[in-house]
């Protein structure tokens, strides 16, 4: 019995390893009243806790640090706050200044490279 308790124990309280899978969406904005036609690549890391969200027209690229639930995932800067659906891939921008516009995102498989 001690030779199978001592293995059991350790397998227990040693870590696991986690599947750090990475999830790539693709999301438009269409033009709205006062806004122009958005094109966003979204990197969801749930693992860690954090969406990379990347504006091809600016080339701006920001990490936020996320909330990942069974309908929505949320994430927020100081001046803005963006919400992706889960069931239907929709995606709202929120300004804190102006009325939120909305999107449609859809999972896509990132191409693999060499380098």
């Amino acid at each position: 019995m001690k030779r199978l308790l001592l293995p059991l124990l350790a397998a227990l309280a040693l870590p696991t390893a986690v599947n750090a899978e990475l999830v790539y969406l693709e999301c438009y904005f269409p033009k709205q009243e006062g806004t122009n036609e958005k094109n966003v690549e979204v990197t969801l890391q749930e693992e860690q806790g954090k969406v990379t969200t990347l504006i091809k027209e600016t080339g701006y690229t920001a990490t936020y640090p996320a909330v990942f639930n069974s309908q929505n995932i949320l994430f927020s800067e100081e001046f803005l706050a963006w919400e992706i659906n889960r069931t239907n891939g929709k995606i709202f921008l929120k300004f804190y200044t102006s009325k939120p516009v909305s999107g449609d995102c859809k999972k896509v498989e990132k191409t693999k490279t060499m380098f």
